[in-house]
């Protein structure tokens, strides 16, 4: 078939299935293409049995297994989508498979244009198969555009580095990423004034003298972590979307996207101080200039105020970490609850932990089987496991085409547009689990996640895979928390603390009556007087008698400890929008008492800092409301960390996925000062793919990725439990350190996506 004669007289391109055993010139790669990310890209079927090559219209088939099934095999579209497991079985792993099925992506490197092929990420195809199938497609690409092959899956990369470069040309996901030139962040359309910045040191010069609006969309190589809330951002160089100002953007729900020659292009269209329409999709960023208006409308949330639940400063005490539960935030704050709950989770198991994979994901009644498999796999250390790779796959698990397709974006999942559808001390155990001991005054046992979401079980599988079976993953996945995740032992400050604390000096006193009074007149005076304010909290002497409870606390709890970690606890964090990423202080590394009881004011302290105090305001919440806690935590060794949210942020509607970036050092990844390694997991089928090495020289190796893959599945089990709802998809932000044996987990949070 010629595709020039049949879509050069037609207004609807879709009416051409594939391009069928022709080569494929630059100009017929552009009129089937779909666009991701920047990149164009076409889905290639190899035929092995009748020895032809298809390139698919991207208009007319947005799945291989469809495709094959209508235009190769006569199979309608419903029986496809009905038997896909037993489809996706024979595509992606069979190994006398008829079909080789993989994705064409057009770039630029280094000013010249390259094709990359690249499989789904779930096939296991052997060595031998991938170079037949580079082979195949070189014959029918445009000779002048050098075929590179590029790993789909960690399990590829490893067989790939085994071949010859001369036998098989390649290109590593890492490789592209660093040069991708577009990466959505946070999808959405705004409108206001494009401010560009070249430094940092033009954003200062330019914030101190005019400040930044509500209606500003920034755009810069880094953006500063201090930026007051805006309407956009534009990352004018690669950032990790796990740093501190890019979760804050989610949180505010504003447009961001990297664009790599932005601040050039700004400068080409005079848009630097311009009003503009600024959209973000999973496909391209674009910049439109539009008219100033006469009276820009402020945004919903300048009108819509934040809620807090009402907090309790009266005396409470302090406690272990693990006797507190989720319910205890009031007291104890945000960061603080999470760790006891997540303490009581290991020690005692929830109901809630299948939850994710029990919901249905048509055509699949559920995800059980796959998480039976899942769990597995990362129980051993066999190549399999170490691969990730299910003998299962679940490459189609939605009949919603839209579900998957934007993972392309990322330059290192392309074949992805083809996818359709314990506590440290067990003695404790039994006390912990008992329900008049659950929290540090008992009262909340009845209120606690497990109760109130009791009646969904894992005996409530029964109907789909038998109550034997449910028990059995229950288990399983229990088994998995119990052998492989920590949480650093620790104890929790209250409210009640910080409040008689600030009672103690009549000047602290005095100094938060005047900003109180300065934040409801919207007076200049705010930001000296928040440094006021905070440099009084950090020189008042601590009472001799919060003094003794906090060391008395520390040597009942944490005696033989070293080094600690102090951490802030809000209640004024991790809340509908208003997550409060970054903006208040931790410590690491802190040894001494005196050292101890400093650090604890600096936390403090952090509650009333300019940025903070002005977030706050800007979303209304008042100075009245805001209590910080504090934990105080044995900081524990570790070979590497990093931060893991069990959502794919720069494609939120791919459920399979979970995102994970790791450094030697976790705050290199909050606070965006380097480049994490970055990459996808998924905790459907396995497996994993390398994104970017950051700036890092070197992946890791063989033994840390199974420990990411394990990290993976149990992040996913603890979303469900942590889930405000029965869809079990709230995703949940975790910040951990790991070994080669255990996982620690020190921080647990809602993800705003």
């Amino acid at each position: 078939m010629s595709l020039t004669s049949v879509v050069a007289p037609s207004t609807s391109p879709e009416n051409v299935a594939a391009l069928v055993g022709e080569r494929l010139s630059l100009s017929a790669l552009h009129q089937l293409c779909g666009t991701l990310g920047g990149y164009s890209f076409v889905k290639v079927v190899v035929d092995r049995e009748l020895r032809t090559i298809h390139f698919l219209n991207d208009a007319r088939h947005s799945f291989h297994a469809i495709y094959i099934g209508e235009e190769i095999l006569g199979v309608p579209e419903e029986r496809v989508r009905a038997e896909i497991d037993s489809y996706n079985e024979r595509f992606y792993h069979a190994p006398d498979r008829r079909f080789l099925l993989g994705i064409l992506a057009l770039h630029t490197r280094q000013e010249k244009k390259i094709l990359s092929l690249e499989t789904v990420e779930v096939d296991t195809m052997p060595a031998a198969l991938i170079r037949e199938f580079h082979a195949f497609v070189a014959e029918y690409v445009d000779p002048a555009l050098p075929l590179l092959f590029k790993p789909a899956n960690q399990l590829q990369e490893r067989l790939v580095r085994e071949i010859p470069a001369s036998e098989l040309p390649r290109v590593f996901a890492h490789e592209l990423f660093s040069t991708a030139p577009f990466v959505a962040l946070n999808p959405g359309t705004t409108t206001g004034r494009l401010r560009a910045f070249r430094t940092e040191a033009e954003y200062r010069a330019a914030t101190t003298t005019a400040g930044l609006a509500w209606s500003d969309i920034i755009v810069m190589d880094r953006v500063p972590d201090d930026i007051p809330r805006l309407s956009g951002i534009v990352n004018a160089r690669h950032t990790t979307p796990l740093s501190h100002t890019n979760v804050l953007a989610t949180g505010w729900q504003i447009p961001n996207a990297v664009q790599l020659g932005a601040l050039a292009e700004i400068d080409r269209r005079g848009l630097d101080g311009k009003w503009v329409e600024y959209t973000v999709d999973a496909r391209s960023l674009t910049l439109r200039e539009i008219d100033e208006p006469a009276d820009a409308t402020p945004p919903s949330w300048y009108a819509q105020r934040v809620t807090l639940e009402e907090p309790e400063s009266d005396h409470s005490p302090i406690v272990d970490l693990a006797r507190l539960r989720a319910s205890d935030r009031y007291r104890y704050g945000t960061k603080a609850a999470n760790l006891g709950e997540l303490h009581h989770v290991l020690a005692c198991g929830s109901q809630r932990l299948l939850g994710f994979y029990q919901v249905p994901r048509p055509p699949r009644e559920n995800l059980l089987p796959h998480l039976a498999q899942l769990l597995e796999q990362t129980a051993g250390t066999t190549d399999a496991s170490a691969a990730g790779i299910g003998s299962t796959s679940g490459s189609m698990g939605t009949a919603d085409s839209s579900t998957t397709a934007g993972s392309l974006h990322t330059t290192a999942g392309l074949a992805a547009a083809n996818s359709l559808g314990t506590t440290t001390n067990p003695a404790a155990a039994n006390d912990l689990c008992t329900a008049d001991s659950s929290t540090a005054t008992g009262s909340a046992a009845a209120n606690n996640l497990a109760a109130a979401t009791g009646s969904t079980t894992a005996g409530d599988l029964a109907a789909t895979t038998g109550s034997s079976a449910a028990g059995d993953l229950g288990a399983a996945a229990r088994r998995l928390l119990d052998q492989r995740i920590r949480v650093p032992r620790g104890i929790a400050l209250p409210f009640s603390l910080q409040r008689r604390f600030l009672e103690s000096s009549p000047r602290i006193q005095q100094a938060i009556g005047k900003l109180k009074m300065a934040l409801e007149l919207d007076a200049r005076e705010i930001e000296p007087l928040c440094v006021e304010l905070q440099s009084l909290i950090r020189s008042a002497r601590l009472p001799g008698a919060l003094a003794g409870e906090i060391d008395s606390a520390l040597v009942s709890q944490l005696a033989g400890v070293r080094t600690f970690v102090v951490r802030s606890s809000s209640n004024a964090e991790d809340l509908a929008g208003f997550s409060a990423a970054g903006i208040y202080e931790s410590i690491n590394h802190v040894t001494t008492a005196e050292r101890i009881f400093a650090s604890v004011k600096e936390v403090w302290a952090s509650l009333v800092s300019v940025r903070s105090v002005r977030l706050r305001h800007q979303a209304g919440i008042s100075l009245d409301e805001c209590y910080m806690g504090v934990v105080i935590q044995e900081q524990v060794a570790a070979d590497f960390g990093g931060v893991l949210v069990t959502t794919n942020p720069m494609n939120r509607a791919d459920f399979r996925t979970v995102y994970v970036n790791v450094s030697p050092m976790v705050t290199d990844v909050v606070d965006g000062s380097a480049l994490p390694m970055q990459y996808l997991y998924s905790t459907v089928e396995g497996g994993g793919r390398t994104l970017s090495l950051g700036d890092a020289e070197s992946d890791l190796d063989e033994r840390a990725h199974e420990q990411l893959q394990r990290l993976a599945v149990a992040g996913r089990l603890l979303q469900a439990h942590f889930s405000p709802d029965y869809t079990f998809d709230s995703p949940v932000d975790i910040e951990w350190l790991a070994d080669r044996d255990h996982i620690h987990i020190v921080q647990l949070r809602p993800y705003s996506a």
